[in-house]
């Protein structure tokens, strides 16, 4: 199961992605934190995508909001690890979601990283 995980100053992140084209645009879309990174390779996209994954982790961090932004996402705390809710369960409360795992061209992948907090 995917999570985020905070030990010792260092955050672990696994989450799903869902990666799709619109037009000639990849895009890279976390439905379980509503984070999204584009560009017209998917490697590109992928990249823009940790980049804004890293972006927010370490904005929610800096003004302590982590928690609380992803109790609002479903995520569900187990110590000092979060669980990342199932992507039916988001589909089942987002519209958008929903129709976006209805397409044939939508590929699931997971996505990790990690950075060191201060």
């Amino acid at each position: 199961m995917n999570s985020i995980t905070i030990d010792n100053g260092k955050v672990d992140v696994s989450i799903s992605v869902l990666t799709f084209r619109e037009g000639d645009t990849y895009i890279v879309h976390c439905p379980s934190l509503d984070i999204s990174g584009y560009d017209r390779t998917e490697e590109l996209a992928r990249a823009d995508f940790g980049f804004m994954l890293r972006d927010w982790l370490t904005t929610q961090l800096a003004n302590g909001t982590l928690a609380d932004d992803l109790t609002r996402h479903g995520w569900r705390t187990s110590g000092s690890s979060w669980r990342e809710p199932s992507l039916a369960h988001i589909a089942s409360r987002r519209r958008t979601v929903s129709s976006l795992i209805s397409r044939s061209d939508y590929s699931k992948q997971n996505f990790s990283t990690a950075i060191t907090c201060s």
